[in-house]
């Protein structure tokens, strides 16, 4: 396996001029520096290792320095290579300032640092070797260790990272950032020459506290090694293409707590499970005797190991097999499932795999289709379906797999149409506003200060701000146990509201929603079911002691009920039928026609979606049964007829089991036999009854996607709205 672990040690200036100047200090923005580096190993679980060595410090403690005492004093290896550790992190937090000058040690701290990083005694294997060097280069340089710095760089393949307040990068940066002390000594100059010599002779990199800082707040992800699911894609009965699948996006989940004893944290703690018998004798069962069982309702069905085994289904050997193709378009983004995605290459160790491969990615990309596969991870597991779609960037091309839903995984919602009720259209002037709004909150069309394209929230570079605090709060209860939580960091904050940029962008457009969408207040809908409710809505108190003094019978509390009560003047797709109700009672002709003319809207709302039409028979039923009803009471047939005909037409088209419940329940036309006004004969009422459509077989299958579906239950969820 590739060794992947990185050496760093850390070089920290301690000495006076780090903390004399500025509040705070240099040495306190190192630290944080050095315990941001620290946090995100121990949260990443990071195998590489990190060495700790303090110059300028009061002791004496390295390698070097017993060969060559005089030349390496106050040079201080503090941790020699180890993984991060909370030890690590308290014992820097704990680093003071000394009054040490640290005139030509840093240098010294630097070989210091290379000797440990080479030393031949570490058999460990790196992948890379750097060198973290923190101070403000006030103080001068030897020549000649300088020299031989360079040249032990050189030749060990170390990296260097110079970090402090100012950036040593290049020239124009140096100047620029330097104002942070106005007046240089000709010493601190020919410090920054040096350095920046150093870093030119070795390739090195130079950071200021600004640039590091807020590249360390978040705390680092996990690495993961990747590791190729290898298996063979089957294409028809003759073609077999090895290859190999990477998972590319997988949700990542935090380690899982673990139970303590809160006054002995290091106790080990021993978990025992005990059954009984759910009885008065509550007698205690071995766990042998125990088996699993399905409840269904009141009645259990065991399901011993041997029926497991004996039911369980055969998925066969992994891989994946193309069922066939269809056009990408027909996959929609709501059909995605699963836990991840995987990208699908050819076996590198196998030579034709990829020139196979190849070939079949550029026509799925040139036809626009993608392939659906039966995925089956391995031979114990079960099979699902997915499908494989295109993938060609410049520098390579992969299969994307992704899973999709089965029959049982799909649900199916019913809704009540937005344009049922005309008061509710947006005009155009709004749906301008909106638009307006929408573009100008577009994550992938906003700018950094340069005027460079810089997309909002890509998932590349969004943290997820509930890892995070997690991290800060174990990080603070680590050291500090007997403390309340911090309140959450302004970093953390950020991730959650929205960027300050695109609203800054967006607040014209804003301000217009705002504008053409006017608010007002509202009061709650009376409950016309309760006699108080009954009795005050709307009135004033003086208006109801008045009536109920008028008289105390029956039919004067009526009166008052009516007077209290608003009149019915919508009748809405709810409860259609009691609204209607309402509007009838009015002895006005015009209420009359205008409440007919409403609750046969109501009948093609519901019937506008034919797939959803199945869910209100009930309702349509219901309201045919009662607009049939009340025009033979009023002797109007006119009206009813012409809709009754005219639904027939239109159900023979899109819900002939409608016309048929219709049919059975004999609601049909009004004749003459029953109102004397009417133009149909009674014969022509019967026949009228006597038809029945023809029911087309492409209809079968809408019937089928709503067969697991309970019209009850939804009408009763409609009529609780």
């Amino acid at each position: 396996m590739a060794v992947t672990k990185e050496a760093i040690a850390i070089v920290l200036d301690v000495g006076l001029d780090m903390h004399i100047r500025d509040t705070p200090s240099v040495l306190e923005n190192a630290k944080n520096c050095i315990n941001m580096i620290i946090q995100r190993k121990i949260f990443s679980e990071s195998k590489d290792e990190i060495a700790l060595i303090l110059f300028g410090s009061q002791d004496t403690k390295n390698n070097l320095a017993d060969k060559r005492k005089s030349q390496y004093q106050n040079v201080e290896v503090c941790q020699e290579l180890k993984p991060a550790s909370w030890e690590l992190l308290e014992f820097v937090n704990k680093i003071k300032g000394t009054t040490i000058s640290a005139d030509f040690i840093m240098e010294k701290a630097l070989l210091a640092a290379v000797e440990l990083l080479k030393s031949p005694s570490n058999e460990k294997k790196f992948f890379s070797r750097r060198v973290l060097l923190f101070s403000n280069f006030l103080r001068a340089f030897s020549d000649e260790s300088v020299c031989i710095l360079c040249k032990e760089l050189t030749n060990n393949k170390i990296d260097l990272n110079v970090i402090g307040p100012v950036s040593y990068a290049d020239e124009e940066t140096s100047q620029s950032c330097s104002t942070t002390y106005s007046t240089k000594t000709p010493t601190q100059i020919k410090a920054e020459n040096t350095i920046k010599k150093i870093l030119k002779e070795v390739n090195g990199e130079s950071y200021s506290f600004n640039d590091v800082l807020p590249a360390l707040i978040y705390y680092q992800k996990k690495k993961v090694q990747p590791i190729p699911w290898n298996a063979n894609l089957d294409i028809g009965t003759n073609l077999t293409i090895p290859i190999s699948a990477y998972i590319k996006v997988n949700e990542f989940k935090p380690k899982s707590w673990k139970n303590a004893y809160a006054h002995k944290l290091n106790a080990k703690l021993e978990r025992g499970t005990s059954y009984f018998i759910n009885d008065d004798a509550q007698a205690e069962v071995p766990k042998e005797g125990i088996i699993p069982a399905y409840r269904y309702g009141t009645t259990l069905v065991p399901y011993t190991e041997e029926d497991k085994m004996n039911m369980e289904y055969q998925s066969g050997e992994k891989g994946m097999k193309v069922l066939g193709f269809t056009k990408a378009e027909n996959v929609q983004r709501f059909h995605h499932v699963g836990d991840k995605t995987m990208y699908v290459y050819g076996q590198k160790n196998r030579e034709l795999a990829g020139v196979i491969l190849a070939p079949f990615i550029h026509a799925l990309h040139d036809t626009k289709m993608v392939a659906v596969v039966r995925y089956v991870y391995s031979a114990r597991s079960a099979p699902k379906i997915g499908f494989l779609a295109p993938k060609i960037k410049q520098h390579y091309e992969c299969l994307v797999f992704i899973t999709l839903p089965f029959m049982e995984d799909l649900r199916h919602f019913v809704f009540s149409p937005l344009d049922g009720n005309p008061n509710n259209l947006p005009s155009d002037e709004q749906l301008n506003a909106v638009d307006e709004l929408i573009t100008a909150m577009d994550l992938t069309a906003t700018y950094d200060e340069d005027g460079n394209e810089n997309e909002e929230l890509k998932p590349k570079y969004t943290v997820n701000p509930y890892l995070q605090r997690l991290y800060q709060c174990l990080q603070f209860k680590a050291f500090h146990p007997d403390k309340p939580l911090p309140d959450i960091s302004p970093q953390i904050k950020a991730i959650i509201n929205p960027s300050e940029k695109v609203l800054k962008i967006a607040d014209s457009a804003l301000n217009r929603v705002k504008s053409v969408f006017s608010l007002r207040e509202t009061s709650q809908k009376k409950n016309p079911d309760t006699t108080f409710n009954l009795l005050s809505n709307g009135k004033s108190e003086n208006t109801r002691k008045r009536k109920l003094s008028d008289d105390s019978g029956i039919d004067s509390k009526l009166s008052i009920i009516e007077d209290v009560i608003d009149p019915v003047t919508k009748i809405g797709t709810i409860n259609p039928v009691r609204d209607f109700q309402e509007m009838i009672k009015s002895k006005d002709p015009h209420d009359f026609f205008d409440a007919i003319h409403q609750i046969v809207q109501v009948v093609w709302t519901y019937l506008k979606d034919e797939r959803c039409a199945k869910l209100y028979h009930s309702k349509i039923l219901g309201i045919c049964k009662e607009l049939r009803a009340s025009c033979l009471k009023v002797k109007q047939t006119t009206d009813y007829n012409t809709f009754i005909t005219t639904l027939q037409s239109r159900l023979f088209e899109i819900d002939p089991d409608l016309w048929m419940k219709i049919r059975n329940e004999s609601i049909g036309l009004i004749s003459r036999s029953e109102v004397g006004t009417s133009a149909v004969s009674p014969e022509e009422a019967e026949a009228f009854l006597t038809v029945t459509p023809y029911i087309k077989t492409e209809n079968v299958n809408n019937e089928e996607d709503f067969a697991s579906v309970d019209n009850s239950d939804y009408d009763a969820l409609l009529d609780e709205m």
